[in-house]
């Protein structure tokens, strides 16, 4: 029997073990207890499985290399049912921007245009009748509107004062961008398209934290641990396993378990260069600035504009569909009312609830990323701390007030709960002082980090 036919029955085994429900956590061990094969190829076979499916790396009591599994096998490259739900949202999003920019660029403009000229029909329609009236010796009387007509027309100007949602957006646009405003200069069509769906934004890069793992090891002669990881990307817990276990398969790390007990990995592989000139810059988590974009990126006169010709738009569909049932215009054109009900009035009307309804919604979403940001901000700060301050032991008060600074507009229980979540995230002990303090021990993390530092030494000499 070849080597590969070897590894692919003891993969099958171990599968079949995990999928049974044995056990979701492996060893080395316990591969060789219940195959029979010797070490090395149980070893090969694991690495296998670890290339293969998603996997924890951990470390037992007695200083032994643990493989969890999960509680189901899930391949590497798969993904959950809540990422592949994301997915579907996101195509659904991109059908839906491309269906409604053609149909803002067919709507908008044209019934902004046919409604525009039904009202200054109507108007001197009005004056018309109001001559002809006088003509006949109805001297004496002033220029007759309807009241519908009226109150169409009032709501109509009072309209245009609906701006004040935007106006926070006024000195941030025009301070940021006045001075490319000519070289920059949008496209009306385009500035409606931004209002709609917001600006567009940079792509992501979904290998960004890989990139940045990489660099990281490469200056740091080849080793790494979960921690490091976990102070570069701001992980914790499940999802900073799964990165850094999936760091050592994609990279070709080697991992190991210091005397200690601590997991670390070699890449052998990274430490090899031909020049540095691909070498990138790394940034520790709390040193990442992120930015949530302007709702719409466009100036408050662009978007009094823009509001304003939908807002016509609706309350011209409003009357028309409103006056549609009179019975006056049902005798003069029959049943032709029902096709001005529709394309004069539903059609319009919808597309124009729409219109305001998509950038309502993304405020609130915008609300919520605000919420996350301003988390994150807390976090970061929490992490700059406990990372680098010398001192193992820190009072919970300290941490929390240093947090309500970076989280200035959230509440106090919510910054508490944020300062208890990463304590735990980070194996901190709790303890109460002579004093009668509460503190946070961090010597585990602390430890950590000078176990990996003194394996780096070694690595130099």
């Amino acid at each position: 029997m070849s080597h590969q036919e070897s590894t692919n029955q003891i993969v099958k085994k171990i599968e079949s073990s995990i999928s049974k429900g044995k056990s979701k956590k492996i060893t080395l061990g316990d591969v060789v207890s219940f195959t029979g094969n010797n070490t090395d190829e149980a070893k090969y076979a694991l690495d296998k499985m670890l290339e293969k499916y998603h996997c924890q790396l951990q470390v037992t009591d007695e200083g032994g290399l643990i493989y969890n599994f999960g509680d189901a096998l899930r391949l590497r490259n798969s993904k959950t049912l809540k990422e592949k739900w994301e997915d579907v949202k996101g195509y659904l999003w991109e059908f839906f921007v491309l269906f409604f920019k053609v149909w803002i660029a067919l709507m908008l403009v044209v019934y902004f245009v046919i409604f525009l000229a039904l009202l200054v029909a109507s108007i001197v329609l009005q004056f018309s009748g109001s001559s002809d009236d006088d003509d006949r010796g109805s001297s004496g009387q002033g220029v007759s509107i309807s009241p519908t007509m009226m109150f169409f027309m009032t709501d109509l100007l009072r309209g245009f004062n609906l701006m004040t949602m935007f106006r926070g957006e006024r000195y941030r646009y025009e301070q940021t961008h006045r001075e490319h405003k000519v070289k920059n200069k949008k496209s009306f069509l385009q500035s409606v398209y931004d209002f709609v769906f917001g600006p567009p934004s940079a792509p992501k890069d979904p290998l960004l934290q890989h990139k940045k793992m990489a660099n990281f090891i490469r200056e740091n002669k080849g080793v790494a641990i979960e921690t490091e990881a976990t102070a570069l990307t701001g992980f914790t817990g499940e999802r900073a396993a799964d990165f850094y276990s999936d760091v050592i398969v994609r990279f070709g790390g080697e991992p190991q378990i210091h005397d200690k007990g601590v997991l670390f990995a070699k890449f052998e592989e990274l430490k090899l260069s031909s020049s540095q000139a691909y070498d990138e810059a790394y940034q520790w988590f709390w040193d990442q600035s992120s930015k949530i974009p302007n709702l719409t990126g466009n100036s408050s006169s662009t978007n009094t504009w823009i509001v304003g010709i939908n807002l016509f738009n609706l309350l011209a569909s409003v009357y028309i569909l409103n006056a549609s049932y009179d019975p006056e215009l049902y005798q003069a054109i029959g049943e032709q009312v029902n096709t001005v009900r529709v394309f004069l009035g539903w059609i319009p009307m919808a597309f124009s609830f729409v219109f305001f309804a998509v950038p309502g919604l993304r405020y609130w979403s915008m609300k919520k990323k605000k919420h996350k940001e301003q988390k994150d901000a807390v976090r970061k700060e929490l992490f700059q701390i406990i990372f680098t301050e010398s001192d193992a032991v820190i009072e919970r008060s300290y941490l929390i007030k240093n947090a309500e600074i970076a989280g200035e507009d959230l509440s106090e229980s919510f910054i508490e709960d944020v300062v208890e979540e990463v304590a735990l995230d980070l194996e901190a002990d709790v303890n109460v002082d002579q004093e009668g303090r509460t503190v946070y021990d961090f010597s585990i993390l602390k430890d950590k980090v000078k176990i990996v530092e003194s394996i780096r030494q070694q690595e130099a000499l």
